[in-house]
C-alpha cells in the first residue's frame, strides 16, 4: 500500500510494524544487509535456529534487534556503538542515543553543512576570500586554513570541480535521516526503516579517463567515519589540478579500517566466550591480549538468558561479516589506494605524512575515547 491507502490507520512505530510480521519476513529484513556483505548462510542459519526457539518475543528484543540492523563498523560513532548494543541487552532495554547506518547526531551535520558554506563563499567569491587565521573550535573536524590553503588560487577549472563536490556532499547530508514519519505496507511509522548503505569503496577522486576533466567522487555519506577525509583528499585533487594526490588522509583512513577490524576482532573473542558460557574468571585469565573486552562483555550483558544468547550471536556475526568484509575487500583497496598515489606526491608531502607519526599513535591510543 502507498501513503494514500494508510492515510486511514492510525499510527504505529518500528517496532509494532515488525512485530506484525512472520519470523521469516522479519529475518529477511534483518540479515538483508549483511547478506551483500558475503555473510556465510550457516552462520545466520545458527543464529535464526536459536531465536525461533524463543516462544514469545519481548517488545524491547525486537528494538534491540532492529538497531543491531542498522550498526555498522564504518559509522563514525564506533565502538561507542558496539557497547550501547551489549548494554541495552544487559539491560533489557535499547539505549535511546544509539546511531546506526545513515543517522547524524546534529553536531556532525552542523560540521558538514559548516564546512559546504566555505567552500560555497569560495566558489561565490572566486577564490578571493580571507583565510582564517586558526581552527574553529566549535568544528574540530573542520579546519578553513586548511581547505583554503589547499585549493590555492582560483581558476576556471577549480570552480566548476569544486561545484560539482558541493553538489556530491548536498546529497550525501541528506542520506543522514531524520525521524520523520513515512508509510511502509500499509504502516504510517514514526521512525524510518532505514536501508544502510554499502559506502566503502575507495573512491580515489582521480580524473575519470586521461587527459579528462572530470573529476569522479565516489559516494560517502555524513555518518561514515571517513567523510571529513574523503572532502580533505577531493580538495587537495581540485587544488593542484589532480597534479598531487593526498596521501595522508588516504593513510589515515587505511590505519582506521586496520584500527577496527583487529578491534572487532578482539570483541568476537570476547563475546565467544560470554556465549560458550565460560566463568568470567577464567575468561579473563585466559582472555591474554582481549582481557579488557571480556571485561566489558561481561559486565555490560550480565548473566544469560535464551533472548540474550539470540541477540548476542546476532551482533557477534553481524561484526563477523564487517570484520571479514572490511579485511579482505576494503583494506587492500586502500593499500593499493595509498600505494597508487605515493609516487605522485612531492617530497614536502611525503615529509608532511611522516611528520604526522605522532599523530598516528595519538589515534591509536585514543580510539576507545575518540568514537
Amino acid at each position: 500500500m502507498g501513503i494514500n491507502q494508510a492515510a486511514g490507520k492510525p499510527e504505529h512505530d518500528v517496532t509494532s510494524y515488525l512485530q506484525s510480521l512472520d519470523w521469516s519476513e522479519r529475518e529477511e529484513h534483518w540479515w538483508s544487509v549483511l547478506r551483500p556483505l558475503g555473510a556465510d548462510p550457516q552462520a545466520l542459519g545458527r543464529v535464526d535456529e536459536v531465536g525461533r526457539t524463543i516462544d514469545d518475543l519481548p517488545r524491547w528484543a525486537i528494538e534491540v534487534r532492529q538497531q543491531i540492523r542498522d550498526f555498522s563498523p564504518c559509522h563514525y560513532s564506533y565502538p561507542h556503538a558496539l557497547e550501547l548494543l551489549l548494554e541495552g541487552v544487559g539491560d533489557e532495554a535499547p539505549d535511546p542515543s544509539f546511531r546506526g547506518c545513515r543517522s547524524v547526531s546534529d553536531s556532525r551535520r552542523d560540521e558538514a553543512r559548516h564546512q559546504a558554506g566555505i567552500l560555497q563563499k569560495w566558489v561565490s567569491a572566486k577564490g578571493r576570500l580571507d583565510v582564517p587565521s586558526s581552527r574553529e573550535e566549535h568544528c574540530p573536524d573542520v579546519n578553513p586554513r586548511e581547505m583554503l590553503t589547499t585549493l590555492g588560487k582560483a581558476s576556471p577549472g577549480k570552480l566548476s570541480q569544486l561545484k560539482r563536490l558541493l553538489s556530491v556532499l548536498s546529497r550525501e547530508r541528506k542520506k543522514g535521516g531524520g525521524m520523520e514519519s513515512f508509510s511502509l505496507n500499509g504502516w504510517k511509522l514514526k521512525q524510518p526503516l532505514r536501508e544502510p548503505l554499502v559506502c566503502d569503496q575507495a573512491g580515489c577522486g582521480c580524473l575519470a579517463s586521461e587527459g579528462g576533466d572530470e573529476r569522479v567522487f565516489a559516494n560517502n555519506p555524513v555518518c561514515h567515519f571517513k567523510y571529513f577525509l574523503f572532502v580533505n583528499f577531493h580538495l587537495t585533487g581540485i587544488g593542484t589540478d589532480g597534479r598531487k594526490l593526498d596521501v595522508l588522509s588516504r593513510r589515515r583512513i587505511e590505519r582506521e579500517y586496520k584500527k577496527r577490524v583487529s578491534h572487532i576482532r578482539h570483541y568476537i573473542k570476547a563475546l565467544d566466550r560470554w556465549l560458550a558460557s565460560e566463568g568470567f574468571a577464567r575468561a579473563v585469565q585466559s582472555g591474554g591480549e582481549n582481557g579488557e573486552q571480556v571485561r566489558r562483555v561481561y559486565s555490560l550483558l550480565g548473566s544469560a538468558t535464551l533472548v540474550k544468547r539470540w541477540l548476542v550471536s546476532s551482533i557477534r556475526e553481524t561484526l563477523a561479516v564487517f570484520g571479514d568484509y572490511f579485511d579482505k575487500q576494503i583494506v587492500p583497496l586502500w593499500e593499493m589506494s595509498c600505494a597508487a598515489a605515493s609516487p605522485a606526491t612531492s617530497d614536502s608531502a611525503t615529509q608532511d605524512d611522516a611528520g604526522h607519526g605522532d599523530d598516528f599513535a595519538e589515534e591509536d591510543s585514543d580510539f576507545e575515547n575518540d568514537h
